[in-house]
């Protein structure tokens, strides 16, 4: 990778989002190794990373408020995907080794009230 490629990492504060920490939860608890949460470069966040068998995982988080339906995914625009799977190659690019196949996955958390959250996976979406 030449210089000018070379992705800065920024030192800024990730916004407290505890929806990630919950979707990173499910994901282990769904045999997912979590290699990283709110990686960060200049260009943006990925919110989690993970490996499955055979698999990696790139998951969005999206939280959502009182009783949208959580199957409404569709919400992910067009030009956030594309900056998802940009943001996936840079981190591809900074590792070392063969990684095999990859995939975009969706997480959403829904909170309502006093309830305790409802947490959707939603795979291959995109």
């Amino acid at each position: 990778m030449d210089d000018e490629d070379h992705v800065e990492h920024s030192s800024a504060p990730v916004a407290d989002r505890p929806e990630i920490d919950l979707a990173a939860d499910y994901l282990r608890s769904q045999g997912l190794t979590v290699v990283a949460t709110r990686w960060r470069c200049r260009y943006g966040v990925l919110d989690v990373i993970a490996e499955g068998t055979g698999v990696l995982v790139f998951a969005g988080v999206l939280a959502i408020s009182g009783t949208a339906s959580p199957d409404h995914i569709d919400i992910i625009s067009y030009t956030r995907r594309q900056r998802l799977r940009a943001l996936a190659l840079f981190w591809l690019a900074e590792q070392d080794g063969s990684l095999g196949a990859a995939r975009f996955d969706v997480v959403s958390v829904q909170s309502s009230g006093d309830q305790p959250p409802v947490i959707t996976h939603h795979r291959a979406v995109y």
